[in-house]
């Protein structure tokens, strides 16, 4: 079977999206198939085919001067048009099943009115809810532009044969905010590389500062934007310093909001014990010497960073948000707490750094289940079933 992969966003890309394509080709191309990956270059200039060396230019967006509300809807269909432009320049007619990764593929992909390809949907987050949060805080922005982002996930969101979800949480989304029909969406887990990770977990981590003997080990992986609530677990640590100063913390990442968390930081007077490690490529060794994996986060569909805490034996504090409560059993594989809830997560903190017993217990609860629950092998013959039959559908209309 020839199968495309294709994307909006640019690729490569750090992020959840680009893993998953990745990993999906990895397991669908060890069942013999041929895979190939499409979305814009990194500098959004050229659409793309990165394995077959393709690539289409694009007339760059227009320098404007407008509110944050109205450019992004300007940016948005002006790129969305582009990409489906460049994509009508490519033989698509040569796949058997073209796999959208979000709305905005899946709605220029449908335009085409391809004869011979299947498509199917998968969505990894809710773009109106993304683009609301980040483009929609001023009181002076306009609902009608909101409205085109929810339209066009609307029209993508039911674009093809089905439309792949990771979990109940982002269903819900959008049956009830977007009006997609439950019968159009299924519900499918991503699956993870378990023998990829572990692999790279018993290589020797990059160098990095030594930590004092018997200071327990505190790691946050991921991206440093104001989402991802790394300000609360700074502000926790504040409080957990009063009672239990025998610890240090790993944030491994970077992002916008780097130098107010540094900041933060040493207001705190932390600098010594919270340490910066910036982007690392050796995050499944680093994990490894973990006592402890803490995900503040205020908002997430089904993070990456916890399937990997997971496969290193670690256990878990997250926020009870979005998907993350179908990932993790309070008080078993993990602890769930209030978002922007620092003094809770403090609490949760110090009773796992002293109580080894149940830290370890968690961790080994947590291996247990991502161990069965993240089984790539069994993800791809899921996502295969429906290739099979979005084909045949296809094949009849």
């Amino acid at each position: 079977m020839k199968i495309l992969l294709a994307t909006y966003w640019a690729i490569p890309h750090l992020g959840g999206v680009w893993n998953y394509m990745n990993q999906l080709r990895k397991g669908l191309e060890a069942e013999g198939h041929e895979v190939d990956l499409m979305g814009f270059n990194t500098q959004n200039r050229h659409v793309i085919i990165i394995n077959k060396d393709i690539s289409i230019p694009i007339t760059p967006f227009p320098h404007t001067e407008l509110p944050p509300d109205e450019l992004i809807v300007k940016y948005t269909a002006y790129q969305s048009k582009e990409y489906e432009k460049a994509a009508a320049q490519m033989d698509l007619e040569a796949y058997h099943i073209i796999h959208a990764q979000d709305v905005i593929a899946a709605r220029a992909i449908d335009h085409l009115k391809l004869k011979h390809p299947a498509l199917i949907t998968t969505i990894h987050g809710s773009l109106t809810k993304e683009i609301k949060e980040q483009f929609f805080q001023d009181p002076s922005s306009k609902l009608e532009n909101l409205s085109y982002f929810k339209n066009l996930e609307y029209i993508g969101g039911r674009a093809g044969y089905t439309t792949i979800v990771a979990n109940e949480w982002m269903k819900r989304i959008l049956c009830n905010d977007i009006h997609i029909e439950s019968h159009q969406l299924t519900i499918l887990h991503y699956g993870f590389d378990i023998d990829d990770f572990l692999l790279r977990a018993a290589k020797p981590a990059n160098h990095i500062r030594k930590r004092k003997k018997r200071q327990q080990l505190l790691i946050y992986t991921g991206r440093l934007i104001k989402a991802k609530g790394v300000q609360y677990l700074i502000t926790a640590l504040s409080y957990l310093k009063e009672q239990n100063n025998n610890w240090v913390c790993w944030i491994i990442g970077d992002g916008e909001e780097k130098q107010h968390l540094q900041k933060r930081t040493n207001d705190y007077h932390l600098r010594n014990q919270i340490l910066f490690l910036g982007e690392r490529n050796d995050v499944p060794s680093l994990l490894q010497q973990a006592d402890l994996f803490i995900l503040p986060t205020l908002s997430e569909n089904q993070p990456l960073s916890i399937i990997e805490a997971q496969l290193s034996g670690l256990a878990i504090i997250a926020s009870d948000v979005g998907g993350i409560p179908e990932m993790i059993e309070d008080g078993v594989t993990g602890f769930l707490t209030p978002i922007g809830d620092s003094k809770k997560l403090a609490e949760k903190i110090a009773f796992l750094l002293h109580e080894e017993k149940v830290r370890k217990s968690i961790g080994i609860s947590a291996f247990e289940f991502a161990t069965h629950h993240w089984s790539l092998a069994n993800a791809i013959k899921q996502v295969l079933c429906l290739y099979h039959q979005a084909i045949q559908k296809k094949q009849h209309e």
